[in-house]
């Protein structure tokens, strides 16, 4: 079931699609290529990309590593997307394996130097826009978002105070989360300006990491018996 906030492809031989990224974002109606680890490094010149950058396309298990926020050794995306209040981010991610079901969530952080490129990620406060996990049929939001051909869209509230945001997005996989530190997550971040006339400023953040531990109910769990009849998301 998908929560809404109020304020208050390049194929690799060892296996590329075994787990996925996000790959490219329609932000306020315009596209920009998400960072490519299979391809962007071994480019020259190296494509500018408002994502952050990730190694691979593997899952950061460990929730107390800085790595939970933006990616394993991360370092910030060159370019900055404009987008308006209210509009919307749509997330095309790599093929997604259907054996890894769970949850989505997204969250902003304000950058207070107004260049989210100059911000250490685990200093930020974060507030979440959008979750979904469990749908009511028994199925998860990871089998919807492959039957809407890997995508996810998020809306930015339309309230929120304009200027520079860190954007973080990720996928939760509980394939394996009944096993200590066996969910997989996979984190993405991307710098946005945002403008609009609103002054909504969050009251409840998180830092990350910290947001999560390994043994919230959302994390550490058997997804497949006995089979859950509701789920509690990770986060706030």
């Amino acid at each position: 079931m998908k929560a809404s906030f109020i304020l208050g492809t390049i194929a690799y031989a060892g296996g590329a699609f075994a787990h996925g990224y996000v790959q490219e974002m329609l932000i306020d109606n315009q596209r920009y290529g998400g960072y490519l680890p299979f391809s962007d490094p071994y480019q020259n010149p190296k494509p500018q990309r408002i994502g952050w950058t990730m190694p691979n396309n593997g899952p950061i298990e460990d929730v107390t590593s800085r790595a939970i926020v933006c990616n394993l050794d991360s370092t910030p995306g060159a370019l900055v997307a404009p987008a308006s209040a209210g509009s919307k981010i749509t997330f095309f991610w790599t093929e997604w394996p259907d054996s890894h079901r769970g949850p989505t969530m997204t969250y902003l952080a304000s950058c207070p130097s107004g260049d989210c490129r100059k911000e250490d990620p685990t200093m930020l406060n974060w507030f979440k826009i959008d979750h979904a996990g469990l749908n009511s049929d028994g199925t998860w939001i990871s089998d919807t978002i492959i039957k809407n051909n890997s995508t996810w869209t998020v809306t930015i509230p339309a309230e929120l105070k304009a200027g520079a945001y860190l954007l973080r997005h990720e996928l939760l996989a509980l394939h394996a989360s009944h096993e200590v530190n066996g969910a997989q997550f996979y984190p993405m971040c991307a710098n946005l300006e945002i403008s609009g006339n609103g002054d909504g400023v969050p009251s409840e953040t998180v830092k990350f990491p910290g947001a999560y531990k390994s043994d919230d109910p959302g994390i550490f769990l058997n997804i497949y018996w006995p089979v859950p009849t509701s789920y509690v998301i990770p986060g706030p």
